[in-house]
């Protein structure tokens, strides 16, 4: 069970991203992107976390343990990790699209 994924692109990237990369600072834009997609990848943990915990609890008040904390901690960094490069690789879509828009304005 996952959060479902939802279309970024109705978001805007930061303006200090796309400002700091029409200016030239890749190393800055790329690391401002950095920390939204951290950021949205923690609020999509919390989320995963809140599930995993309603699961456990379940399960114990079943008497049946399915999972380990080594293995929900495992899962929650794995879930952490793929929510981390789906936003960034949403930022970095968002990015280009910004680019290419860039590139029209001026032919």
């Amino acid at each position: 069970m996952g959060i479902p994924d939802f279309n970024i692109t109705k978001f805007n990237i930061p303006v200090s991203v796309t400002k700091a990369f029409d200016k030239g600072k890749i190393a800055e834009s790329y690391e401002r992107m950095y920390g939204v997609a951290e950021k949205l990848a923690a609020m999509d943990l919390r989320l995963f976390y809140s599930q995993k915990v309603v699961e456990l609890q379940s399960d114990v008040i079943s008497g049946v343990e399915k999972l380990s904390v080594v293995e929900v901690t495992r899962e929650m960094q794995e879930y952490k990790n793929q929510r981390l490069n789906y936003h960034m690789n949403n930022m970095i879509h968002i990015l280009e699209m910004h680019v290419t828009s860039r590139q029209k304005q001026t032919n």
